[in-house]
């Protein structure tokens, strides 16, 4: 409690209403994303495995050296923009 601050009213509601299934401690549903980020990580995950190159000794994929972020942002936009996603 003293390392984050909660005063130990705040720790016994907290615990109160998860007892009561008011509320659930670490709750994914907090953290959702938003539609337009899983829809870039899919395309950057697709893409990369297409344009990049795996290591024999490594699962890591390395892109080829003349991209920047600028220039995958703009390929991404121009994808997406062409399939109807953005």
């Amino acid at each position: 409690m003293a390392i984050h601050g909660i005063l130990p009213s705040r720790l016994a509601k907290v615990i109160k209403m998860h007892n009561e299934g008011k509320c659930i401690i670490g709750s994914p549903d907090r953290k959702r994303q938003k539609t337009k980020t899983c829809i870039a990580k899919a395309w950057m995950k697709s893409s990369f495995q297409k344009m990049g190159d795996k290591m024999p000794d490594s699962i890591c994929i390395h892109l080829p050296c003349y991209l920047d972020y600028r220039i995958l942002y703009s390929y991404m936009v121009e994808d997406l923009t062409t399939v109807g996603e953005l």
